[in-house]
């Protein structure tokens, strides 16, 4: 247990070391601190432990001592009794002891005299008898103490000085006991002594050796308890000493301990500080990341497409930039627009129309679209689709809006909806990858912001173009007629921007694009825009005649100019040659009214011009000669024109007649053009659907896709809704077979779709023909309608 004691007093010891050694040291504190902790809080629960069981050796000696005092205090009331009843008998006896008197008297002198001898050996031991006899009731407890000596000594060193005390408390109270105990047992001594003293009387003779070998020998035994208590009671001190020991290391560690704790308030207030500005970091950062999150450095269009002008992307940097929508007025007779519909008064040709059996077959519903002179626009998205990239390509999108504002800061009519992640690829010159923030946008018409995105175009500027190309031949400066061209489509549409809006930690935020985009609404024409054009001759071919007729002419006599020498040195005279030009002098060639002087000397060009003129006017006379000549011959060619000029007029009116014929012919038939059609894709590739009952198109597959469109690709006449049904199916005998019919009704047929659908599933069976009627509703409100056959093989 001393080993134990001194391990734990040098464990406490280093402790005390390494914690002073690291007490100035601020990292470490809370470690240390820590770890003391453990040490006194293992050191206390040590001690608590060692006091818990001295405290119950203690009560067990205590018990054992009770025990002990109870047993001793029964013997002693016994022998008191014993002492009472031979006195009772002594009484009894004195009446007979009084006879003997008398007898004893005379032996009274030599009792005497022993008496004195007895008397002061009782007075000089009477002390030390009284001693061993109130000892007798401790030597139990004593015996017991001894035999647990080591380890009270063991508890004793673990004990703090409250719990000596407490100890000692209880030992003044065993001691307390004890005098008790001593004081019956004096009166025990007492009795005992009238007791010898009554036998003394009988006795003739006193064994005062074994009186004495009793009291040394008690002696013996009190010295020995005397030194075991000396031993005990410096193993106490020496245990005391060890408690104070340790109680002055434990008030150092306490102190160093108070000190720690001084420390780590001190540094529970920094880091109370510190966790503070962490905070405050912690709101900066959180601030920075929402910006960082949402900021969009910037915003690229990549191109656009819209159902008017639809997607091109070229090589040279060309791309379309445009948005555009369909858009027009109802001015269709009836007063109100509905689609599908069984009325005729808005179909192009009315006996088109659903029948009412029609009708109750495919059970369609009449939709509303609007009054006659309300505004007709397509549904969301209808406008086109704008692809652009956002920079940086991880930033969060949610939230973001999008709009189209022109360098004034004004909104477009074409309104922008979400981003969306695209999945397309451009035609040229991007590559899509995993995150590349490449979106696309659905672009809309507000109606009633029309007047916004309507076209500006002067038709007379166009004719003022036409007129500067048309006289190209004869010198005109081409900057000047591709200004005029330029004029003529300037400002035609205002040059928008797409306007990023996001918000984060700080509030709204806005980027721009490039002013590189045009949004523009357009007025297609009708299914009925053509309908009553009636041409009976095409027009200008009346002024194509008369020039016939003017070119035609008689040509008269044909003259030829005699130029002579004269004339020609007159010209050479006239060149004005002035100036020099050096070698190796290279000139832009200007286009348009720039002019520049370019001066040569003469004497480095024209020589000794004598000789040449002579030559030429030599020659010149050879050519004059050879015209006379030639002036008799061209007479009678004249003569032969002239009887040819009206065989070849006749000619030209003969053509001019059937062109003007097939012009008008086209002309009168041109509405058919506007009209929707339907196409078949298959494995095969397109082809046009036969609207002929009798000689239906043959399809080799039961699955296969429809292609609703209109003979101009709906550029000039686009739909603005359609609606596709099978109207009726027909078995090989040309029986109807309205089970059949209903079946093929699946997917998007017989469902009123957008005017940008391309594609319909069709799914038949085999050897069973199939009528179906495709109608459209075009901006207008105008509805046409055709029935097309197809044979399922």
């Amino acid at each position: 247990m001393k080993k134990k004691f001194e391990k734990l007093i040098i464990a406490v010891s280093v402790i005390c070391a390494v914690g002073m050694f690291f007490s100035s040291c601020n990292d470490y504190v809370a470690d240390v601190n820590a770890e003391l902790k453990g040490q006194i809080a293992d050191l206390n629960a040590d001690m608590s432990a060692d006091l818990a069981d001295l405290q119950t050796a203690l009560e067990n000696a205590i018990n054992e001592c009770k025990d002990n005092c109870a047993a001793k205090h029964i013997e002693l009331e016994k022998a008191d009794q014993e002492n009472s009843d031979s006195i009772v008998a002594l009484l009894q006896d004195v009446a007979a002891l009084e006879a003997r008197i008398e007898v004893l008297e005379a032996s009274q002198k030599k009792v005497d005299s022993t008496l004195i001898v007895l008397d002061s050996i009782t007075a000089a031991h009477h002390n030390t008898i009284d001693y061993i006899f109130r000892t007798y009731a401790t030597i139990a407890y004593v015996d017991a103490a001894i035999s647990k000596r080591d380890s009270i000594q063991h508890e004793c060193d673990s004990l703090q000085n409250v719990e000596i005390a407490k100890v000692l408390q209880k030992a003044n109270a065993a001691q307390a006991k004890a005098d008790r105990d001593s004081m019956e047992i004096e009166k025990l001594i007492k009795r005992i002594e009238a007791i010898e003293k009554a036998d003394s009387c009988t006795c003739t003779t006193i064994d005062t050796k074994s009186i004495w070998d009793k009291i040394k020998g008690n002696s013996d035994k009190i010295d020995n308890i005397q030194n075991k208590l000396d031993d005990l009671n410096n193993s106490i001190e020496g245990a005391l000493e060890t408690i104070k020991t340790h109680s002055d290391q434990i008030k150092s560690l306490q102190d160093a301990d108070d000190l720690i704790k001084k420390d780590i308030e001190n540094l529970q207030t920094a880091v109370e500080e510190i966790q503070d500005a962490l905070a405050d970091l912690e709101k900066r950062m959180s601030i920075v990341e929402n910006r960082l999150d949402k900021r969009i450095s910037s915003v690229v269009v990549n191109g656009a497409y819209s159902p008017v002008v639809g997607y091109f992307n070229l090589p040279t940097g060309m791309r379309s930039n445009i948005l555009a929508a369909y858009y027009n007025v109802i001015s269709s007779p009836a007063n109100e627009l509905k689609f599908p519909t069984v009325r005729t008064s808005n179909y192009v040709d009315p006996t088109a129309a659903f029948t009412d059996a029609e009708a109750a077959f495919l059970g369609f519903a009449e939709t509303s679209y609007g009054a006659k002179n309300d505004i007709l626009v397509g549904t969301e998205g209808y406008a086109g689709t704008l692809y652009l990239t956002i920079n940086p390509n991880d930033v969060d999108t949610t939230g973001i809006k999008l709009a189209l504002k022109n360098s004034l800061g004004e909104e477009s009519a074409l309104v922008l909806g979400p981003l969306v992640k695209s999945e397309k690829k451009l035609n040229f010159g991007y590559t899509r990858a995993a995150n590349n923030g490449f979106y696309e946008v659905a672009a809309t018409l507000d109606p009633a912001n029309i007047e916004k995105a309507q076209i500006r175009v002067e038709v007379e500027d166009l004719k003022n173009v036409l007129s500067d190309f048309k006289s190209i031949g004869n010198g005109v400066n081409l900057s000047n007629a591709i200004g005029t061209l330029y004029n003529a489509v300037n400002d035609i549409a205002d040059a928008y921007a797409v306007e990023a809006t996001y918000v984060d930690s700080l509030g709204e935020h806005q980027v721009y694009s490039d002013y590189a985009l045009a949004a523009v609404a357009v007025k297609p024409l009708s299914y009925n825009s053509l309908a009553d054009l009636n041409v009976e001759s095409f027009p200008g071919l009346g002024r194509v005649s008369n020039l016939v007729n003017k070119v035609f002419d008689k040509i008269g006599t044909i003259n030829v100019p005699n130029e002579g020498l004269t004339t020609i040195i007159n010209k050479l005279n006239a060149i004005e040659l002035v100036g020099v030009i050096k070698d190796s002098v290279h000139f832009d060639v200007v286009i348009g009214t720039d002019t520049c002087e370019v001066s040569l000397p003469t004497t480095d060009i024209l020589g000794d011009m004598d000789s040449k003129l002579n030559e030429i006017d030599a020659w010149l006379n050879d050519v004059n000669d050879l015209l006379a000549n030639f002036n008799s011959k061209i007479e009678l060619v004249e003569d032969t024109i002239n009887s040819t000029l009206p065989k070849i007029e006749n000619k030209l009116n003969e053509y001019l007649d059937k062109l003007n014929n097939k012009l008008c012919g086209f002309i009168n038939s041109i509405n058919d053009r506007l009209q929707p059609t339907m196409l078949v894709s298959t494995t095969d590739g397109f082809s046009l659907l036969s609207s002929f009952k009798g000689a239906p198109s043959m399809v080799n597959a039961a699955s296969f896709t429809l292609v609703p469109t209109s003979y101009t690709g709906e550029i000039l006449a686009p739909a603005m809704k359609k609606y596709v049904a099978v109207t009726a199916a027909f078995d090989k005998d040309g029986n109807s077979v309205e089970s059949v019919a209903r079946a093929a009704n699946s997917g998007d047929l017989n469902t009123v779709l957008d005017g940008q659908t391309r594609a319909i599933s069709f799914n038949g069976q085999s050897g069973y023909t199939y009528e179906i009627t495709y109608s459209a509703v075009d901006f207008s409100g105008y509805i046409s309608n055709t029935k097309y056959y197809v044979q399922v093989k």
